[in-house]
């Protein structure tokens, strides 16, 4: 027996499916990637690695799971003293002390931003591999640089102190991404949104 499927009859229905996943798409720090909504005041924080149980940032004490690792945190700013609103930071160990990292600003949405954020302790860059240009010059240890560039795919190297190190990306509008480096080894974030939090 051979059952017949007919889109056409079902057309309308996947059309209108189809629009409502189209409007669900967002950019970063777009509403629709939370369950609440995102504050228009918003300060974005992410966590890299492992930092304290308890913490005090912007005058505010957080347990580090109010911080999912890896993906930003919208938190009104006006809970927080001394943070910028629409602006970015993150929260990591540099040499075993807990430091906040403001990042460069993303102003071109048309861009991929790349980020290079140095936890080790001799300076790294990022370049095109294969004796390819500059990318991202040298960065100093527990600071982080940023470059915009166009949507491709590339591949590129994170030079740091341990060696060279390859990575294949595919470079999309919306979808930055950090190059982190340690002491051990460089890594790529893809830079992704989490909870909204609410201060006291």
């Amino acid at each position: 027996m051979k059952i017949k499927f007919c889109f056409w009859k079902y057309q309308s229905l996947y059309l209108a499916l189809f629009a409502f996943l189209i409007s669900t798409v967002k950019t970063e720090a777009d509403d629709g990637i939370y369950p609440l909504p995102v504050p228009s005041d918003a300060v974005f924080i992410r966590r890299i690695g492992e930092i304290e149980n308890k913490i005090k940032l912007f005058g505010m004490d957080f347990d580090q799971s109010d911080l999912p690792e890896n993906v930003y945190t919208a938190i009104s700013s006006p809970s927080l003293k001394g943070a910028e609103e629409r602006s970015f930071y993150t929260v990591l160990k540099v040499n075993d002390k807990v430091e906040i990292l403001k990042e460069p600003k993303r102003s071109d949405p048309s861009k991929v931003y790349l980020f290079l954020l140095n936890n080790d302790r001799a300076p790294a860059s990022l370049k095109v591999a294969n004796g390819g240009p500059s990318v991202i010059e040298e960065t100093e240890s527990g600071h982080i640089k940023t470059r915009a560039v166009n949507p491709v795919r590339a591949t590129l190297s994170v030079v740091a102190q341990s060696g060279e190190q390859d990575f294949d990306v595919m470079l999309r509008r919306g979808v930055n991404l950090t190059f982190y480096v340690d002491k051990n080894e460089a890594r790529v974030i893809e830079n992704a949104f989490g909870p909204v939090l609410t201060l006291p």
